[in-house]
């Protein structure tokens, strides 16, 4: 229930925001948000479109690896690899590490150094 009221409340300020000052973000920064919207969009529709079973997973495909976008301390300095990166995230440790808040509670901690998952992906027919 707290999640819903939190999302509520974000879509609330980022609604108001985007009213108050989307006359003044430059054009470029309007597109390119509305890009990585597309983006959202397209990849949750693909994944709606995919028939999954077990464990839910997480997918993005970029033209950047992992490195690059570690090792690049700003978005627009980063430059397309040359391939399409497929990642596939089987779990996330949660959020929060304890540097500027509490540390991540014990059920939702990922801590395991070795673990099998399995994902296979068959295209669901119209």
């Amino acid at each position: 229930m707290v999640g819903v009221i939190i999302n509520v409340a974000a879509v609330l300020a980022g609604g108001t925001l985007g009213l108050l000052l989307g006359g003044r973000v430059p054009q470029r920064l309007r597109e390119t948000i509305m890009q990585g919207l597309a983006l959202c969009i397209l990849l949750i529709g693909a994944q709606g479109a995919l028939g999954v079973s077990g464990d839910a997973f997480t997918f993005s495909v970029l033209p950047y690896t992992q490195e690059r976008l570690a090792d690049t301390p700003h978005d627009d300095e980063l430059e397309p690899c040359g391939n399409t990166v497929l990642c596939v995230d089987f779990a996330h440790a949660g959020i929060g590490s304890n540097s500027c808040g509490p540390a991540l509670m014990e059920q939702y901690r990922f801590d395991e150094r070795e673990f099998d998952f399995c994902v296979k992906l068959i295209p669901e027919t119209v």
